[in-house]
């Protein structure tokens, strides 16, 4: 998808630097409302009394949280929304990969904490925890259930829909 417009501009090449203006700053405008997602989502955490548990080191959804709403402003000021949000049923290709990225994720995870010590690398700890993410996973296999839906269901979007389906 493109954000230049499908008719020919009035003043030949004032759509092209319309466009990477807009592009520009939707960029540098997700780029900042990630660092704010990141301050309000620790915030919220600490006034909730959550920072330190390990759902919320999992789930770690402030960038997206900036994301999300840098690209849900686009699109309530845009008039053509269904250019940039497209639905379709999925097909069987796309159901496998549904099915297969979560386990293709838990099996390099597993992999890479196997490897990496081997090879004399660290796994780098989680920001929030003294324990990495991926040995979080997997001492407390519960927390998949916060993981996935942060990563697939809210993350994944907001990112896609920001950077590939409007920029």
């Amino acid at each position: 998808m493109s954000v230049l417009p499908e008719r020919r501009p009035v003043i030949p090449g004032t759509s092209t630097v319309r466009a990477v203006g807009t592009a520009l700053t939707l960029t540098i405008g997700g780029g900042v409302a990630s660092f704010v997602g990141v301050v309000a989502y620790r915030t919220a955490g600490g006034g909730l009394g959550i920072a330190d548990t390990n759902a919320f080191a999992v789930a770690d959804i402030g960038v997206q949280l900036g994301f999300a709403l840098v690209a849900v402003g686009y699109l309530l000021t845009v008039s053509e929304r269904s250019k940039y949000l497209t639905f379709s049923r999925p097909t069987i290709e796309d159901i496998a990969w549904i099915v297969a990225l979560p386990a293709i994720r838990v099996a390099i995870g597993i992999g890479l904490t196997t490897i990496l010590p081997v090879l004399g690398m660290s796994i780098p700890p989680h920001n929030y925890s003294s324990v990495g993410t991926a040995e979080l996973l997997l001492q407390q296999p519960m927390l998949w259930a916060v993981a996935i839906p942060a990563l697939y269901v809210f993350a994944a979007p907001a990112e896609e829909l920001l950077y590939r389906g409007i920029v």
